[in-house]
This record gives C-alpha cells, structure tokens and sequence, in this order.
C-alpha cells in the first residue's frame, strides 16, 4: 500500500518539484511510524520492483535515495533538502 502511494505521488510529479516528494516521505514517515532505515527499504523495493530505469521517477527516486545515505552536496539550512534529511533523523 505505501509503495502504490508513492509510485502514484511519483507518476504525477515532475522532475523539478522534488521538493514537493520530500514532504509527501515525511508525511508518509510520520502517518506509518516508519523509521528513517524503513522508509529507505520501502522505496529501494519500490525502485527495484516497480519503476523502470528510464523512467523520470527512477531519477527522482534514485537523487532522493542520495539523501539517506549521505551521498549529496553541503546542505544549507534555507536549502528543501536541508528540512528533509533533518526530518529523516527525526
């Protein structure tokens, strides 16, 4: 069920409104008590099985599968990524 929620959010969304995908995790972590590791195996399930590799929610989820490891840039805190990854310790 979270995995069909997230590919119909990601079918919608354009590549540019990531920011817009970062709030709709953080709400889906909060409304399924999900820690930060169980969101990540969500969505490398969801990537895995049911998002093909040329697809734009490929590259969306593959930039945000970044932020949980720590793969990316510097965050600035007037930066979207900068509240997301805080919301992801939390």
């Amino acid at each position: 069920m979270i995995k069909q929620q997230i590919l119909n959010f990601l079918n919608e969304l354009e590549n540019d409104k990531i920011d817009s995908f970062f709030r709709f995790l953080i709400q889906i972590k909060y409304q399924q008590h999900l820690s930060k590791q169980q969101l990540y195996q969500v969505l490398m399930e969801t990537l895995q099985d049911d998002v093909h590799e040329q697809s734009c929610a490929y590259n969306i989820l593959t930039d945000t599968l970044d932020y949980f490891v720590g793969y990316h840039s510097p965050l600035v805190p007037t930066h979207f990524a900068y509240a997301f990854v805080k919301a992801l310790g939390e």
